[in-house]
């Protein structure tokens, strides 16, 4: 195994929490995917009911600050190019998240 890899799996805490199979054990229920979370907080606050008491969204800040240019795999698109494709083989949720961009179960696509 290499480096990477090692980091890599490292890196994904509780991973098996997801099974696509999620998406046709339930009648009625079917996973759909997003890419950006504004416009889904937006569009999901047309679907709920209103809360009695509605408190103003304070984001909590629960990682480190990020310098990317620090990260070898922003610096490395091969390498980047290694993880995405091991992410999406071998881990459901990445897998799922991948192919349901491209498909019509994608909530905002474009956005």
């Amino acid at each position: 195994t290499d480096a990477w890899n090692k980091s890599v799996n490292t890196c994904l805490k509780y991973m098996n929490r997801f099974n696509p199979a999620l998406n046709n054990s339930v009648k009625n229920v079917r996973l759909r995917c997003f890419g950006n979370m504004s416009v889904y907080r937006e569009w999901i606050g047309t679907k709920l009911q209103r809360k009695r008491f509605s408190a103003t969204f304070r984001p909590r800040s629960t990682n480190r600050p990020r310098n990317k240019a620090k990260e070898c795999l922003w610096r490395d698109d091969k390498l980047r190019s290694k993880v995405k494709k091991y992410m999406i083989e071998t881990k459901p949720y990445f897998g799922f998240c991948d192919a349901c961009m491209a498909s019509s179960q994608n909530l905002f696509p474009g956005s």
